[in-house]
Formats: structure tokens, sequence, C-alpha cells
């Protein structure tokens, strides 16, 4: 009959955290390329019928939300908790010297009690503790790094749980609100239901901000109609053209009739309207538009509001990755257009997830005491005396040539002091 330490080390092991860490990779996998949440309908059309019913079987329709994916995620959890409970005693046989004594002992011989005491010294100068256990003098440095990894392993079980939170309690829904209307209902992709929201969501206006009009704009010589200059800008930048003191600002363009709007600014602030084909003051220059070109919008916005008993609780101006925040509710936008009868409308994405703040809590936490604990290496240094001769053991996190290369340069350091002495 295995006993709970048995159970707890093989719940621990390595090679069940590599299977369940390439399980739900797999899952991952799946859930990215295959398309979820669709109905029935669409798996017969895109997979055939038998794919379709396998994939409904296996819950791979929704494969994140599935109890069988919630179940990898518990035993990951559970391999972690049990992976950490066995790793604290050897952790705390570290940090007691225990582990250090069991091994070989890295220095012995003979040393007087005066040496023994400027060796603890010169550890001591180099950041290690002094304590006293069995009779041994116990020199340790790093401690922290033990309590920086079970930290971060500990973060992984607060990213887990807080996102485990947000899935049971959190929902993603979708609505579509023409512009001047205003819905009290959305779809739940959770529930494959709609569902009512606590207030009005009211699509106030939806705003276009173009790109700029590029521009390219020949410069002539108004007398022979030779090109100087061959210019590429925007409306509403401003350039320099060879011959002419100041800058000319292009404020419009006129794409129906190719007309270019705009001043020259000479050297002294004066403006001067530019005409279409005419000599720009005296310089004997005229500017021509040779080609031009329109971009899609540079931003969209639409103006929402939230309005419960006739009472508006916020307005924004939504854009896309700039979502309005309301109670523990982001409402993104996410899509816009017109409907076949030109009516304007704004799609949009309403988010829950209470344990969005924890995740991102976990991740820092995560990343700060893994990189801790790369960083910060335990040593422990025993020196365990017996008559005249003292045995140095060690124990160490990683680096362990380096810290017997220490050890040793540091006995050599005393000794050389005691030779110079005599």
């Amino acid at each position: 009959m295995s006993s709970p330490r048995d159970i707890t080390n093989r719940l621990g092991s390595l090679r069940l955290t590599v299977v369940l860490l390439l399980l739900l990779a797999a899952v991952s996998i799946l859930g990215t390329f295959l398309p979820q949440r669709r109905t029935a309908a669409e798996y017969d059309e895109l997979l055939g019928p038998t794919a379709s019913r396998a994939v409904q079987v296996v819950s791979l329709s929704d494969a994140y939300h599935s109890p069988w994916y919630r179940f990898l995620l518990l035993a990951l959890a559970v391999n972690m908790v049990s992976c950490m409970s066995t790793r604290v005693p050897a952790m705390l046989s570290s940090l007691r010297g225990e582990a250090a004594r069991r091994r070989e002992p890295v220095w012995e011989g003979e040393m007087e009690k005066e040496t023994e005491s400027r060796l603890v010294e010169v550890f001591r100068s180099r950041g290690f503790r002094e304590s006293s256990r069995d009779g041994a003098r116990l020199l340790s440095r790093g401690g922290w790094g033990y309590a920086l990894t079970l930290a971060g392993h500990l973060s992984i079980l607060v990213i887990m749980a807080f996102s485990a939170l947000g899935s049971a309690m959190g929902f993603i829904g979708t609505q579509r609100v023409y512009v001047g209307d205003a819905v009290d209902t959305y779809f739940n992709w959770k529930t494959m239901s709609d569902t009512r929201l606590p207030y009005l969501l009211a699509a106030e206006d939806l705003v276009r901000i173009p790109h700029p009009i590029a521009l390219r704009i020949g410069v002539r010589e108004a007398a022979s109609g030779r090109k100087v200059r061959l210019i590429t800008t925007h409306v509403g930048d401003d350039f320099s053209v060879p011959g002419l003191p100041g800058r000319i600002e292009i404020t419009g363009f006129e794409t129906g009739e190719k007309r270019l709007e705009g001043f020259w600014v000479d050297d002294e602030g004066r403006r001067t309207a530019i005409t279409p084909e005419e000599e720009i003051g005296t310089s004997g220059l005229v500017l021509v538009p040779v080609a031009f070109a329109l971009y899609p919008e540079r931003q969209v916005q639409a103006r929402t509001s939230l309005v419960r008993d006739g009472r508006v609780l916020i307005t924004e101006e939504i854009a896309v990755n700039h979502p309005m925040r309301f109670q523990g509710i982001d409402i993104f936008l996410t899509d816009y257009g017109t409907d076949p009868y030109g009516i304007p409308y704004v799609g949009y994405q309403i988010v829950r997830d209470p344990g969005r703040a924890g995740v991102w809590a976990g991740c820092v936490l995560f990343l700060l005491c893994i990189t801790g604990a790369l960083f910060v290496r335990h040593r422990c240094v025993v020196l365990v005396r017996q008559g005249d001769s003292v045995r140095i053991h060690l124990s160490t996190r990683g680096m362990r040539p380096a810290a017997v290369e220490e050890i040793l340069e540091a006995v050599g350091y005393v000794s050389e002091g005691d030779r110079d002495g005599d």
C-alpha cells in the first residue's frame, strides 16, 4: 500500500508535469486552429458529419471551457503543489546546513581558532550570515533565492486560480447597435443566448477620422513650364521650395477639381494664399498637383453612452484598443459600417473578467520572482571543528565550482596571513 509520501512524490513528478503540459499545448493548438463555438450545422459544413460529431462529443467546439480541459488545469495545479511540497524539505535541509554536512568536505586540515575566526570574518564581509547548529558554525548567503523560487511557483497557481475565476464568473458578448439607437441586451457567447444588460447601451455617434491626403506636387517655372522639382507631402504638412524663401503650407486639397489650398509663408512671416496655376509672389514658380492618394480611416470613434432610468451613467468616445470601462465591464469597439439601406451601425464586444487583475498581478510576481531566483543563489558553508582540525562542508544552488574556489581562496588568504605573522 502506497504511503502518503509516495502519492505526493508521484503527483509531483516531472514526468507528469511534462505530460500535462503537452496535453494542454495540444488542446491549445486545436482550439487555435479549430473554429470555436459554432453551430452543429456549421461544423457539418466545415468538417463533415463524422468529424463534426466527434468535435461535439469531446467538446472541442468550446475547448477552453470544457470540463476535461479544466480537469487538466486542476491536475497541473495539484502537480505543482505536490512538486513544491516535495522540494520544501530539501530547501530547509540546505538552509539548516544538513545538506552541506552530508557532502564530503571541500577542505580539511589543521586550523587554529583565531584563524577560523578570521575566516568567518572574511565570509561575513562577503555577505554571509553566521549562526550555529549542532556544534558547527553555519555561514549562509542567498537564502532568499529559495523563497523567490517558491513564490514564483505560487504565482503560477495565482495566475491559474484567477484565470479559472474569470472563466467561471466572466463572460464575452457581442451586440450591434445602430447609430442613434440603444439596446438593453447582448448575445452571451458563454450561454449562447441573449442576455439582458443592467443599462441601455446607446451608440450616440460614429466619427471616422481619415488619414491626410497624400500628394505629389510638381514645382515648375511659370514662364517656360520647366519642371524644377517633384515633392511628396500630405495635406497639413509644410515644405520648402528651392529658390523660394520661407515655407509652403498645404491646408487642403479638392480631389474633384484637383485644386490645392494653402499659403506661402515668407521669412518675415507674411502669408500669401496659393492660387492654382498662378505664380507664387514674384518667384516665377507655380505649384501643380501631379497625383494624390486617399487611404482608409486612420481611426474610428464611437461616442457611446450607458443609460439607466433615463439618466446617463457615462459617455465616452470608444476607439479600437480604447474601451469603455464601467463597473467591472469593458465595452470594446470591434466593428462598424452601414447596412444594405445605408444606416450606420457600431459593433460592440462586451467583456467581464473578474480575474484579470489577479492574472496580471500573478504575471508580474512570476517575472520578478523567477528573475530574482536566477540571480540570488544560496550558499551554505559549515565549519565543523574536531580538536585542532576543521572540516569545511558546502552546499550551493548552482555554480558549485565557483563556490568551492571562493572557499579555497578564503582559506589560503587567512593561512597566508598566519605565515606572514610568524
